[in-house]
């Protein structure tokens, strides 16, 4: 029987097909076209339709950007964790790299628990100790949702008043309030008044850019700077990207080594400095495709573990096809550590 893809395994047996689910970004045409060009047998999935399951069921690895808008970042979740568990299909993202999409709160918990350096985080569902923790802060202090991207529902509170304002916004539910929840109204006119938790994180101050730095495949690594918004403090959304980065060889390790260790098949880090040493704001499978593509070039971990310079503009999509195939073939060999 001829392999579905060109490839044999080890023990001379085809290997599985390769799924490329529809995203609303588009990635996977270019995955599509890059698939074909490297000869690699696939099909194209909805996974939206109520057949998916039958869909997948011929493919043993599925690359797959799951749409972030509600209700598809939850749709991606709940079959991400499905389909590894149930199905015992490879997924990419996996879900080691998924589960803590868009959620800052669960970042946060697993910064904590990784030691991963990041600025102090707060993180409470408690308005007694939320009213606590603002004795506990030093000002300004920047306030975030769990979710939203570029920014989004991102602001500074500069005082002790501003803190105990959110938490009154935040946790302030009334006996009207109640009555109409229990008739499936809410009032809540914000997501930050709908929240009734508070995210705060310190403040780093004196970075007038960030450095973005997206680890592909966890081998291949992109940086950038990415410039304040004029006024702001806030570099996430503001469009302004520097491709002239120097000397970020031990932050662009470390994300690589993360992304061994806990086994995230790709993921982007937002790095600041504080106190002259790095620190990881924030972390995230989704990336803009074009923002890396339109770098100069990029970084390759080498057999050293040290970082060899490709020359080049490549999109990143390419090198999830490439991924991909090593994973098909069942012959990645990446050391979980640097």
């Amino acid at each position: 029987m001829a392999p579905c893809n060109g490839l044999l395994s080890e023990r001379g047996e085809p290997v599985a097909k390769l799924g490329i689910c529809v995203d609303n970004a588009a990635w996977y045409m270019k995955l599509a076209k890059y698939a074909k060009e490297a000869g690699l047998d696939h099909e194209t999935i909805e996974m939206e339709r109520s057949d998916w399951m039958d869909k997948v069921r011929p493919c043993s690895v599925l690359l797959w950007r799951p749409n972030l808008d509600p209700p598809y970042c939850e749709e991606g979740k709940e079959k991400i964790y499905f389909l590894e568990t149930f199905l015992q299909k490879r997924v990419v993202p996996n879900w080691a790299t998924f589960w803590h999409y868009d959620n800052k709160r669960a970042q946060a918990y697993f910064f904590e628990a990784a030691a991963i350096p990041t600025p102090r985080t707060w993180v409470s569902y408690s308005r007694e100790d939320a009213i606590k923790a603002v004795g506990e802060m030093t000002f300004p202090v920047v306030s975030k949702t769990a979710g939203g991207a570029a920014s989004t529902n991102v602001r500074l509170l500069r005082s002790a008043r501003e803190a105990l304002r959110e938490i009154k916004e935040v946790f302030n539910v009334t006996r009207a309030s109640k009555l109409l929840a229990r008739f499936g109204v809410d009032f809540r006119r914000t997501p930050r008044t709908r929240n009734r938790y508070v995210l705060w994180q310190e403040y780093a101050p004196g970075n007038t850019r960030d450095l973005r730095v997206t680890v592909i495949g966890k081998r291949h690594v992109f940086a950038f700077w990415r410039l304040n918004r004029q006024g702001d403090f806030r570099a996430s959304g503001s469009g302004s990207i520097d491709y002239a980065v120097e000397n970020v060889e031990r932050e662009c390790l470390y994300c690589v080594e993360l992304c061994r260790r806990y086994d995230f098949d790709s993921m982007a880090f937002d790095i600041v400095y504080k106190d002259g040493e790095f620190v990881v704001l924030e972390m995230s499978y989704a990336f803009n495709d074009e923002a890396i593509h339109n770098a100069p070039g990029h970084h390759i971990v080498n057999d050293a573990g040290g970082l060899t310079r490709a020359e080049g503009h490549t999109w990143p999509e390419e090198l999830a096809i490439e991924y991909a195939r090593l994973l098909l073939s069942d012959k990645t060999n990446v050391p979980q550590t640097v």
